[in-house]
């Protein structure tokens, strides 16, 4: 019976994404912003027809743009409407009266994207009730209230108030790797763009406060990291239960015991980037807590120069009786070089530079996968935008010409796709989504290094494709877009049966590895950019995950910033 659901949920699947032929970004663009349509059966001109007159306003061609696309197989033919710059909302109509979902242009168009991709983190809250008026049909009683035991493990007994922070993923498990990473993005992105991050009224408890609503929800995934800090300055690696829960468990009905885990000095590094980083941003909302973020960011620099290889050897691995998210990582170089990179913004101390320049050449800073499992690239461009000096000009160089050979690599790389993704076969892997969003974001800073625009399409390419320009016709951000993700891989879900209520989630995507029972069922030597489905047992294609909404709320505050 099982099977024969599947089946039907293939076939509907299927027919809705196979055979959308006409891919758009189903938000929206800016007036004077780059405007792509592509194709999958052959036309030569088509029409923009205005949503509410039914008149065609604009006159296009296309080209044949990728005869074999890599990642779908289609054949994609490409429309470019960049100089239709009129406001309103309109669908794409070709000569054979074939639609497309409908999108709209003008200045605010990802406002709402904004708005709800950071009030996600919000919904995904722990230790605190969600109120009906914050949170509507997501509100609960307080979650997760008992004390951590100490795992085995740690050579501690007893246990510990680890209580707050943002459920990491689909699981109720809360991770320092990840948390910090996620955080360590967001505030990235609020000092090189800031000017789209200052609103104060999206609706959370702090709303109004006169503090931007995007710095509260940050300072509570801050607030439970500081939890986490042992009293040698090392971090806990993560506070779970030994399993996941069960799918349809609310989070405040969910009372086994929670465990923390041994110390690492990869979630030790990960702390001091996002602490040393909070330590500067804070101090014009609240001196107290900065100056505690501070502190904790050079105790946690105290354990890693007094542990100066990984720990535990060979990275961290799950305990035998804990089976949930491991973020295991098997060099911590990369974190401790970012860590120095914002102590050394921070405390403008010359060991945190000495580090850094004895060590700048043994990274690849600008690697083609960027996660939290390989965070050099925010390091470097942190370096390169933010430190001042004689002593920092020639890593600033070198920085330099690394991002201009990214740059350029990923301008490569968006030509010789059919939907103009960083995702070739082989990329489409777990969460391959906010891999393409993370391999544009350099390219955001590279267009105002070298004052070339053609980075900056790049970048916002990955975010049309994410919003629906891509080979299934699909938005995989729940409640934007006709055709977008609604059953998604979350215990939240138990909380309502309607996703749109609560849009602002981004979903993992395709997965070329099949590391599902439903993607195994489903995908028998499919190409990889088509191996999703929108079901909850997809947890390798349908999970949300905090990680990855972090970048996509970046993009979208760019985006509100730059009108």
């Amino acid at each position: 019976m099982k099977k024969i659901i599947y089946a039907l949920i293939y076939i509907f699947i299927l027919t809705n994404f196979i055979y959308a032929q006409i891919a758009v970004n189903q938000i929206g663009y800016f007036p004077k912003s780059q405007k792509y349509v592509f194709f999958t059966t052959p036309v030569e001109s088509y029409s923009i027809v205005n949503d509410k007159t039914y008149e065609s306003v604009y006159q296009g061609k296309t080209e044949l743009w990728k005869s074999n696309d890599p990642s779908t197989g289609h054949t994609v033919y490409r429309g470019d409407f960049s100089d239709f710059i009129k406001k309103g909302t309109y669908y794409i109509q070709t000569e054979n009266i074939e639609k497309s979902i409908k999108f709209s242009i003008g200045n605010f168009v990802y406002d709402e994207l904004y708005n709800k991709s950071l009030k996600s983190f919000y919904i995904q809250r722990c230790g605190i009730k969600l109120e009906s008026k914050f949170a509507g049909e997501f509100a609960h009683d307080a979650c997760h209230l008992n004390d951590g035991f100490y795992h085995s493990l740690t050579g501690k007994t007893g246990t510990r108030k680890v209580v707050g922070g943002w459920h990491d993923a689909g699981d109720y498990g809360k991770y320092i790797v990840n948390g910090a990473y996620s955080v360590a993005v967001m505030l990235t992105g609020y000092e090189l763009f800031p000017a789209g991050f200052q609103s104060d009224n999206i609706g959370i408890p702090e709303s109004g406060n006169n503090i931007p609503d995007y710095l509260d929800e940050c300072q509570f995934e801050l607030k439970w990291m500081l939890t986490m800090q042992d009293e040698d300055g090392g971090l806990f690696h993560k506070v779970t239960e030994k399993a996941f829960q069960t799918l349809d468990l609310k989070p405040n009905e969910d009372k086994k015991q929670q465990f923390i885990v041994i110390k690492t000095t990869t979630a030790t590094a990960d702390f001091a980037i996002v602490m040393a980083q909070a330590g500067r941003i804070y101090k014009q909302y609240d001196k107290k807590f900065a100056k505690k973020c501070k502190k904790s960011a050079l105790k946690a620099w105290e354990y890693l120069e007094n542990n100066p290889t990984i720990i535990p050897e060979g990275g961290f691995k799950n305990p035998e009786d804990i089976h949930t998210g491991q973020y295991g990582d098997l060099d911590d170089s990369d974190e401790r070089f970012w860590a120095a990179v914002e102590l050394y913004r921070t405390f403008k101390k010359k060991k945190f530079n000495n580090y850094i320049l004895q060590n700048i050449k043994k990274l690849k800073l600008c690697p083609e996968e960027i996660t939290w499992l390989q965070v050099s690239a925010f390091a470097a461009i942190n370096y390169l935008k933010f430190t001042k000096g004689s002593e920092c000009e020639e890593t600033k160089n070198y920085i330099k010409q690394e991002l201009h050979k990214f740059c350029e690599k990923m301008l490569a790389k968006r030509n010789n796709n059919g939907y103009q993704v960083l995702l070739n076969p082989g990329d489409y892997k777990w969460g391959s989504l906010q891999l393409a969003l993370n391999a544009g974001f350099p390219l955001l800073v590279g267009a105002q290094e070298f004052n070339d625009d053609r980075y900056k399409e790049v970048a916002l390419d990955q975010l049309n494709y994410v919003l629906g320009a891509n080979g299934m016709n699909f938005s995989f951000v729940t409640g934007f877009g006709e055709k977008s993700a609604t059953n998604v891989h979350n215990r939240i879900c138990s909380l309502t049966d309607n996703w749109d209520i609560y849009p602002g989630f981004l979903v993992g995507g395709p997965n070329e590895d099949l590391q599902d029972d439903i993607l195994k069922e489903q995908f028998i030597n499919t190409t990889p950019g088509l191996c999703y489905i929108d079901t909850r047992d997809s947890y390798a294609s349908n999970e949300t995950c905090i990680n990855w909404n972090a970048i996509l709320v970046v993009y979208a505050g760019y985006m509100k910033g730059m009108h």
